[in-house]
């Protein structure tokens, strides 16, 4: 997970078993450079759209670790990503956590006897 707070690109989060977290990727790596390119002023779907590739590609990114005070080069090989949660609560229900939805995951849901949704941002 990405934002852009005070101009810089900052991790927020990193999903285990990714290209992210193969590389060493965490919480608070400011993002400086992806592929040799500054990334300075440009909007977070630029950014990300920048990481993104074929599977099987590299991406090198420059990134610096605040609380260590160090600037670091980090290749990550791309991957296909799927996120998606499954779990049983206590009492039964059945939970379903997505990244995103796009028409399948809402033609899923659509088809899916429920009580009810609980869609989070």
């Amino acid at each position: 997970m990405l934002t852009i707070r005070d101009h810089a690109l900052e991790i927020m989060g990193v999903t285990p078993d990714t290209p992210a977290a193969k590389a060493g990727l965490h919480r608070g790596l400011i993002i400086q450079q992806i592929d040799g390119t500054d990334i300075a002023g440009k909007s977070l779907a630029v950014c990300v759209a920048m990481t993104r590739g074929p599977v099987g590609s590299k991406v090198q990114l420059e990134v610096i670790d605040t609380a260590k005070n160090e600037t670091n080069l980090v290749e990550m090989t791309r991957e296909k990503i799927y996120i998606c949660r499954d779990a049983v609560t206590a009492n039964g229900c059945f939970f379903r956590g997505l990244n995103s939805f796009s028409p399948p995951d809402v033609f899923y849901l659509a088809a899916t006897p429920a009580v009810s949704f609980i869609l989070e941002p």
